[in-house]
Parts: C-alpha cells; structure tokens; sequence
C-alpha cells in the first residue's frame, strides 16, 4: 500500500525540528533561491517564528507519510495599494527531488 500523502499548514517550529529540513532548504537554495549568486542563505529563524506567532507568516507543508516532502512559505501583508486585502506572498517553496514526477503530489 501506497503511503499517505497529506498537505497543510503546519507550525514552524515542527517544520524546523524535521529531520531532513537542511536537506530541503539548502534544495531550495541551490535549485531555487534567484539570489544565490550575490547572497549566502542565512535565514532568521527566530524573527520568522515570531512573524508566525504575530500571524504574518505561515508554511504549508507536503507529506509522505510522517516524512517533510516539500514546503511552501508567505509572508501575509496588506497590499500598499490594496489595503484592505491581505495578499500572501511566496517566501520560498520546494518539493524533494525524490517525491517529483510521482502522481498528484509532483507535478
């Protein structure tokens, strides 16, 4: 039997307590980050924690099983010209190379 596959927002704290979460996010900056070339990865954990806590930031996760699949992060804010819609704005996402191309979670 197949593995369950599971989807949804998820506390960062769990997130950064994952196993395999340097895998993923070193994944996202090598493969991803547009600013790799001109800036080392150094995230600021703590003030993300407190953005989540302030309700400004937020991850949804992709699961396998009990395994961290891949993740996608926003940071939450009105729109200067929008302001009475919150807009979420992607703060880096990512799916593991092992879990792409496999059906309804890869694609």
């Amino acid at each position: 039997m197949a593995e369950r596959i599971g989807f949804g927002w998820e506390k960062l704290a769990r997130i950064l307590a994952e196993p395999n979460i340097r895998d993923l996010i070193e994944g996202y900056y090598e493969e991803l980050s547009p600013l790799k070339a001109t800036l080392r990865l150094d995230p600021d954990w703590e003030e993300m924690l407190r953005r989540e806590e302030a309700g400004i930031f937020c991850v949804w996760a992709a699961r396998v099983g009990k395994t961290l699949a891949g993740f996608i992060s926003f940071h939450l804010m009105p729109h200067l010209n929008y302001r009475s819609t919150l807009f979420a704005m992607d703060a880096g996402h990512f799916l593991s190379p092992e879990f792409r191309d496999k059906g309804r979670l890869g694609f």
